[in-house]
């Protein structure tokens, strides 16, 4: 880093909103450079999350790219005076609110610098500023919940687009932070979980909403079964990832293994097959470079993030492969996590640690949101209606920070039938079938039913995929997807800001021997996580859940207005 000095008392205001080359369509993702998820964070001089949002909750459009529109409300929060830092992108550099009153400028620098000073004007007054790379943001979305970086680690992102590149590589050795090395090279089996055309439209996805693409492909794949020659047909395909220029292209060639084919039928194993395939060289090529470099640095420790580090079939390999210690990927280690990452790295790098924080920390439009301690009869009221197989929502405290939904702002619901699952994911949530809902469970029964999933940082944030203990498959089938494995989530008794979840599924096993609940973000279909109050009595009734766990009351939804 070039010799320049970070001020060490002032509070950050860091934001992710770059515009992208769109001017703000409601339609065209595949027409241009597209940003997503715009986000805005303040940390004090002591490391603490003042206030943080992710625009979409305030919204209430999903994956929202819009902030220069509306970071101008956020004045009344500003601190007298402030370090502002923004994160960059391939689209630009540049950040300019619609009124002007927030006026970032372009200084555009290499990665391995990590940081550039720029200039800034923010509400007419020019203010320290810096930018701070795309790659260098996600790899600081782990500092607010880790405090600072292990010595002899490996800082990994992978991405789908960051400034330069889509997968970059630091160290962090003898307390000091250093670049290794950026580029595209894993870029095509990335694109398979976004921006390719063929994965997009066999999963049913209009072109122009391509995100939605990871999750469902991630999960489809555990149907299929790989196949050698279905990669090289693909491989020689180009991955068919201009299938919408010609698709009569691809189901020409794809009759070679079936000569019916005419149409995309998920419920066709070819399909299946092309999704397995799709998966498994994602995950070989990624952990294949993630070797390379730990081989290279000989780090100890990984501190994973990018949109990739949500593929959990990917930290699963990587954990089960035993080549590091430990392995840590954050809550939002998306986009969504970019101004609290970026804010993170200012903050380290002027010789201080982050405070260490739960992913409860989207806070701004709540402030006055607190968690609850339940009374005895408002548990035993909430046990007993899930066990008659009632569907829950919570709404409690502050949002979790990131695109899964970890207990404050949850849909809760036993796992005890298949039925249960079709109500939840399908019915309520409008899921395709073949996407699993994952269970949430305690550290005292965790082990029991998902063996190991207490050994990893990786079941704290729903990021690890873990086998079922057979004595338990057939009794809680709803969370069991097609390959014996869930997706889950550990809560802990010290885990204060989890602790009426805790009281509910430890009540629950007490009375009825029910091991975990279904857990799933709260929110309707092709919707954003709900945020207030407001949101979530609405959503609820839309969606047709049973009751609401508002604060420290039971909602009942029927005539609540």
């Amino acid at each position: 880093m070039e010799n320049f000095k970070i001020s060490k008392n002032k509070d950050i205001v860091s934001l992710w909103g770059i515009q992208d080359w769109s001017g703000y369509p409601e339609e065209g993702w595949s027409d241009y450079c597209p940003t997503h998820d715009h986000n805005v964070s303040i940390v004090n001089s002591e490391g603490e999350i003042k206030y943080s949002i992710e625009l979409e909750r305030v919204t209430r459009e999903k994956h929202a790219r819009g902030l220069s529109r509306y970071i101008e409300k956020l004045n009344n929060l500003l601190p007298d005076d402030f370090i502002v830092v923004s994160t960059n992108h391939y689209a630009g550099v540049s950040f300019i609110s619609e009124n002007g009153l927030w006026r970032v400028e372009s200084t555009p620098f290499g990665i391995c610098k990590l940081i550039t000073p720029t200039k800034a004007f923010v509400n007419k007054k020019e203010r320290e500023a810096y930018i701070c790379s795309h790659e260098l943001a996600h790899i600081g979305t782990s500092l607010p919940f880790v405090g600072g970086f292990k010595d002899n680690s490996l800082l990994i992102h992978i991405d789908g687009l960051a400034s330069e590149s889509c997968f970059s590589v630091f160290e962090y050795k003898n307390k000091e932070l250093r670049y290794i090395h950026h580029g595209w090279e894993p870029l095509l089996v990335i694109q398979l979980f976004g921006f390719n055309d063929l994965t997009c439209a066999m999963l049913g996805l209009n072109p122009d909403h391509r995100l939605a693409t990871s999750g469902r492909l991630m999960g489809y794949s555990s149907y299929g079964s790989y196949s050698r020659e279905i990669k090289n047909w693909l491989e020689s395909n180009d991955w068919f990832k201009n299938y919408y220029d010609n698709p009569k292209e691809f189901f020409n060639k794809v009759k070679r293994f079936d000569k019916d084919i005419e149409k995309f039928d998920l419920k066709n194993k070819i399909f299946m097959d092309i999704a397995k395939v799709c998966q498994v060289e994602f995950e070989d090529t990624i952990f294949k470079l993630i070797k390379k470099y730990q081989k290279q640095t000989e780090s100890e420790h990984l501190y994973f993030s990018g949109g990739s580090a949500l593929n959990i079939n990917l930290n699963t390999k990587i954990k089960n492969s035993g080549i590091f210690k430990s392995i840590f990927v954050p809550p939002c280690c998306s986009d969504t996590g970019l101004s609290l990452g970026a804010a993170s790295i200012i903050h380290m790098l002027r010789g201080r640690r982050m405070k260490i924080h739960s992913p409860f920390n989207l806070n701004i439009g709540i402030e006055n949101k607190k968690v609850p301690q339940l009374s005895k009869k408002t548990l035993e009221n909430i046990v007993e209606r899930l066990n008659n197989c009632q569907i829950m929502g919570v709404c409690i405290g502050y949002s979790e920070n990131g695109p899964r939904a970890l207990g404050h702002r949850s849909i809760l619901a036993v796992p005890t039938s298949k039925e249960m699952y079709k109500r939840v994911s399908t019915q309520i949530k409008g899921r395709e079938w073949y996407r699993p809902v994952a269970p949430i469970i305690i550290e005292d029964l965790a082990e029991e039913v998902f063996p190991g999933s207490t050994k990893t940082e990786l079941s704290r944030y729903m990021l690890g995929n873990f086998e079922i203990n057979d004595n338990w498959i057939e009794k809680i089938p709803a969370v069991v997807h097609t390959d014996k494995t869930a997706r889950v989530q550990v809560i802990y008794k010290n885990d204060t800001e989890l602790k009426p979840i805790y009281e509910i599924l430890k009540t629950l096993w007490e009375k009825y021997k029910i091991p975990c609940l279904i857990n799933t973000s709260f929110n309707g279909s092709g919707e954003p996580i709900v945020h207030t109050s407001e949101d979530a009595i609405k959503t609820a009734k839309e969606i047709g859940l049973d009751f609401v766990l508002l604060d420290d009351q039971v909602i009942e939804l029927s005539g609540h207005e």
